[in-house]
């Protein structure tokens, strides 16, 4: 199971992802950025080196894609974006993210009219995430939530 882009998506942020987790009753918040290769696997497409084409771009605020049509560092103010990275997603980009816990929060920064984004969590039917407002980005915009799931055992995305 993984998150899939279903039209043109030159940004897709998934900066600030958090975990309920539950240990002894009492829930905890487990707040996980897109770097993490424990948690986050992103499909790069073609196994070329260097790939000139990647489907997903990592970037940040101190090493921005120079060459992706979103530059929300440019916009953004100070702490506007989750340890200050981000990942740049183009159309059939898709990626995996694994992990233990009650609920999940998956937030990321929206664009203006870039896409529309399906997630499936455990092989359930897709819920799908877009964004047609005015303002260029919005920072911190939740994609998917989720509460109630069965805590103690693995869940994808």
């Amino acid at each position: 199971m993984a998150f899939f882009l279903r039209s043109f998506l030159p940004l897709l942020c998934l900066s600030a992802l958090q975990l309920t987790q539950v240990t002894s009753q009492n829930p905890t918040n487990l707040t996980i950025d897109d770097t993490n290769s424990t948690y986050f696997f992103f499909d790069e497409g073609p196994a070329v080196f260097p790939n000139p084409n990647p489907l997903w771009v990592a970037a940040s605020v101190s090493d921005p894609c120079v060459y992706c049509s979103a530059q929300p560092g440019k916009i953004g103010s100070p702490g506007s974006i989750f340890n200050d990275t981000w990942q740049d997603g183009k159309t059939g980009a898709t990626g995996t993210f694994k992990f233990q816990g009650s609920a999940v929060y998956i937030y990321g920064i929206d664009i203006q009219g870039a896409a529309n984004i399906s997630f499936v969590l455990d092989s359930n039917l897709p819920v799908y995430h877009s964004y047609s407002g005015v303002p260029a980005f919005i920072f911190n915009s939740l994609f998917l939530g989720a509460q109630n799931l069965q805590d103690g055992i693995p869940h994808t995305v």
